[in-house]
């Protein structure tokens, strides 16, 4: 050890030239902080008042809204919205009020007036006793009634609230009601704000004429109502000094009328230099001034920062050269004495190192938020970290006491104990596993714990593991595990739901479809004709609305059944054209068709083709009203490969740009709610893109408001290439023959009378047909008949279903081999291939045509011959 004595000369040197160092920089100071303190209170005071003038300002703003009521005796919301948005420009502003007094004969004139402006269920609302709100009785005054602004967030807010008595909102309107002058508000957060800054309110009275009253008497005579502007210290503060300098004052903002606990509204603390004022200087400033009834004050203090850059820093030169003098003399005499301190101080540094290094690792072991423990092959626990009574509550000695699989849950015991073996047997390998530990307090917690084998490393002989607590993971785990299954039952409902419906609607629908249908063909009288076709026409509608939905549904569940056929694309546009001839001309609006003239054959899906033509012409007639529609039929060569082009080119209005984007998304449409101009789902345009997209197609949309739109699709020629197995069918006459081509005896099994009518009458004429209405009346006509052809409706209520008839109808050998057409108004994605895979060999969907009846009576006999 070195002798004290040793470093005398070198402590004298240090303690001289400190001492001359010091002398010199405290006389330096005091003038510098003199100057200092002055340059503090100059820009303090231009801060304070900048900040009061600002205040002022807004305070001014809101009076100005005052002008806005003098010329009327009712302002709506929307005009209220209109005067004060560009008030809410300024950032200071976190909403504005307006709080007029109701008469009761007013009442309804205020309710109408909200729910014209989209409030449908509006009702003047008050609160009772208990703090739940209510339909306001009768009341020969209502006030006050809020007109909010900005309004998102806040849609409820426009009712009326009898509680004044709130110290934050009934306060300052009460005093302001009481006064006849404006009035300030306690300090609150609004919700959610994540700088935690508080604002304030300020009420401001409105009197009939702007005439304040000559007596308090009058001042409930003669009130409008107030105008109520909340306030925001924060961004006002902030916009008065964002460009102020010097920089490095601390500034506070306090409500004096407030409790003391509650004085302080904003803290401005600089971005530059220590958030809070500088330590060891007293500077104050402090300035008081009113707002709308209240006193508030401003303080200042400076921070580091400000010392920093309005200190004389030349006071601080004189003495670090006397210092840095010492320190030279210093060193000079130290190092004379350094090397005999040399070696004791490295036999020193390493006896300490060794300590520290000890140190830290038994403080990382005690306060990991993991727990260690190591244990011998029989489950002993050799030794347990102190974390590990923060996760089960018992102590560490208590733990050491127990065997490992005596704190497991029983289930899990097993577990464990093969862990365990599986360590000792695979040294190398680290063995994770997961169980349930018993807590001192009760009940189990989830541990996932990490072992390896060090039973052979000295010093810890044993399985070193490292556990961590993993209640809560397990937890959520089990609530998300909760929700799937609950949306997977919710899912199954749904889809019942829509099967359902489109049973209860399909069945109806038929029946009035072939009605219109019947009589249409039947009515001499044109008047009675067009009748039937309107029936027709509405039914059409109703069933086109119903199978948007159910293709949509079949779509999204990628259900959607692609049938490939060589179709002539020429002659079904100018088809699809030709079916909204009526509608273009009942508008005055052309429809014309443009192409090379030649046949364009292509291999796709006929039905998914005139889906998309009927979805795209429809919209561009219904969004058109005045001018035309164009389409466009050509070949077209896009990156090396042939498609056809479809373009519908119409004079409509237009789409706007901020839509284009998600107009092909489902339940989409430019008008929308109950104010919305045109009709239809907002499922077209979603099914034409994604009918595109399953044919390898594209979509393109260009459009410009008040000169129209421009849908151009992009059909492949060759889409069978991609699919070499599919039959190739020629479907373009499809559809169009009208004769059944067998007088041969056809069986008709539906539980609908109105459907045996309709049928009976389509086809008396051409097919001797029979029908039954249930299960056990089909199987007595199969027995005692033979038919070559065979529909059941699937759903016969009563006794059974189609299904069951089809499938007694298969075990008798005379008809193994007969056609069976499924008939159903059950229409819902996967419910044909459900059915096919029974073994019905066609499927019709309710409601039908005459000629889709026709259709596929004669393709399922043609088939069996």
């Amino acid at each position: 050890m070195i002798k004290k004595t040793t470093w005398t000369p070198v402590v004298l040197t240090m303690l001289v030239g400190i001492a001359i160092s010091l002398i010199l920089f405290l006389e330096l100071k005091k003038t510098n902080d003199r100057d200092l303190e002055q340059k503090f209170a100059n820009a303090s005071m231009e801060r304070a008042n900048v900040i009061i003038e600002h205040f002022d300002d807004y305070l001014r703003e809101l009076n100005s809204i005052k002008r806005f009521y003098y010329g009327s005796d009712f302002v709506s919301r929307k005009e209220f919205q209109a005067f004060v948005t560009p008030i809410l420009q300024n950032k200071g502003f976190q909403a504005i009020e307006w709080l007029p007094r109701v008469s009761s004969e007013k009442r309804a004139h205020y309710e109408s007036a909200a729910q014209k402006e989209g409030y449908n269920d509006f009702r003047f609302i008050e609160v009772n006793g208990n703090g739940q709100t209510k339909v306001a009785e009768n009341k020969s005054l209502y006030f006050p009634v809020y007109y909010l602004e900005p309004l998102k967030g806040n849609e409820s807010a426009l009712g009326f609230a009898a509680d004044l008595s709130n110290p934050v909102f009934g306060s300052p309107i009460a005093k302001a009601y009481s006064s006849g002058k404006p009035s300030g508000g306690n300090r609150f957060l609004i919700k959610p704000d994540k700088e935690g800054n508080y604002v304030f309110n300020v009420v401001i009275p409105v009197y009939k004429g702007d005439k304040e009253p000559d007596s308090l008497s009058l001042i409930s005579a003669e009130l409008e109502g107030f105008i109520q502007g909340t306030l925001k210290p924060a961004e006002i503060i902030n916009e008065a000094i964002s460009k102020f300098h010097p920089l490095g004052i601390c500034t506070y903002f306090s409500d004096l009328a407030a409790p003391s606990n509650e004085q302080i509204l904003y803290e401005h603390k600089p971005r530059i230099g220590s958030l809070n004022p500088a330590a060891g200087f007293n500077y104050r400033f402090i300035k008081k001034f009113e707002l709308a009834g209240r006193e508030y004050s401003i303080k200042c203090a400076p921070n580091e920062a400000f010392i920093y850059n309005n200190s004389n820093k030349e006071y601080l030169y004189l003495p670090l050269l006397a210092f840095g003098f010492t320190i030279l003399i210093s060193l000079y005499l130290s190092s004379v004495l350094f090397q005999r301190e040399k070696a004791e101080a490295l036999v020193s540094k390493r006896n300490i190192e060794l300590k520290n290094s000890e140190e830290k690792s038994r403080l990382l072991i005690q306060n990991s938020n993991d727990v260690i423990v190591i244990i011998d092959q029989s489950g002993s626990q050799l030794f347990v970290s102190e974390s590990a009574a923060r996760i089960t509550g018992y102590s560490t000695d208590e733990l050491r006491k127990k065997k490992i699989e005596s704190v497991v849950h029983p289930d899990d015991r097993a577990r464990i104990l093969e862990a365990i073996d599986d360590c000792v047997k695979n040294p190398e390998k680290p063995v994770t596993v997961q169980f349930r530990h018993k807590k001192k307090s009760g009940g189990y917690c989830y541990l996932e714990s990490v072992g390896m084998n060090f039973i052979n490393t000295p010093g810890i002989m044993g399985i070193v593991v490292n556990t961590r607590d993993i209640t809560e993971r397990k937890l959520v785990e089990d609530e998300l595990r909760s929700a799937k299954e609950k949306a997977e039952e919710m899912n199954r409902l749904k889809t019942s739901f829509f099967a359902n419906m489109s049973h209860e609607l399909r069945t109806p629908l038929h029946g009035m479809l072939g009605i219109a249908q019947v009589l249409s063909e039947m009515a001499e009288d044109e008047n009675k004709k067009n009748l039937a076709n309107m029936i027709f026409s509405s039914g059409k509608r109703l069933l086109n609305t119903l199978n948007m939905i159910l293709n949509f549904s079949k779509v999204e569940a990628n259900k959607q059944e692609i049938r490939y056929a060589k179709i002539n694309l020429t002659e079904a546009v100018k088809h699809n054209i030709s079916l909204f001839n009526m509608m273009a001309l009942d508008k005055e609006l052309s429809l014309d068709f443009y192409s090379s003239g030649k046949d364009i054959l292509v291999y796709t899906d006929a039905q998914m083709i005139d889906s998309i033509l009927n979805n795209l012409i429809d919209n561009a007639i219904k969004y058109t009203e005045r001018g035309g529609i164009k389409v466009y039929l050509e070949p077209e060569i896009v990156d090396g490969k042939s498609y056809a082009m479809i373009k519908i080119k119409d004079t409509g209005l237009g789409i706007p740009k901020n839509n284009q984007n998600n107009i092909f998304d489902e339940f989409q449409q430019v008008s929308q709610g109950y104010g919305r101009s045109f009709e239809g789902t907002g499922l077209g345009l979603s099914i034409v893109k994604k009918y595109v997209e399953l044919l390898n197609g594209k979509i393109l949309l260009t459009s410009k408001i008040g000169e129209g739109s421009e849908f151009t699709v992009f059909i492949p020629e060759k889409n069978y290439l991609e699919h070499p197995d599919e039959e190739i069918i020629d479907e373009t006459s499809f559809g169009k023959r009208l004769q059944i081509e067998t007088k041969g005896r056809i069986l008709f099994v539906d539980d609908d009378i109105v459907t045996h009518n309709i049928v009976r009458l389509w086809l008396e004429k051409q097919a001797d047909i029979e029908f039954a209405k249930d299960v056990e009346g089909a199987l007595e006509k199969l027995k005692d008949n033979t038919y070559p052809l065979v529909i059941l409706d699937i759903n016969l209520k009563k006794g059974g279903s189609g299904v069951d008839v089809m499938r007694e109808m298969k075990k008798m050998p005379v008809y193994t081999n007969t056609p069976v057409i499924a008939c159903t108004a059950y229409a819902m994605a996967g419910e044909k291939e459900k059915l096919i895979a029974e073994g019905f060999k066609y499927y019709l969907s309710k409601p039908f045509d005459k000629a889709e009846l026709i259709g596929i009576i004669n393709s399922a006999l043609n088939s069996k011959n």
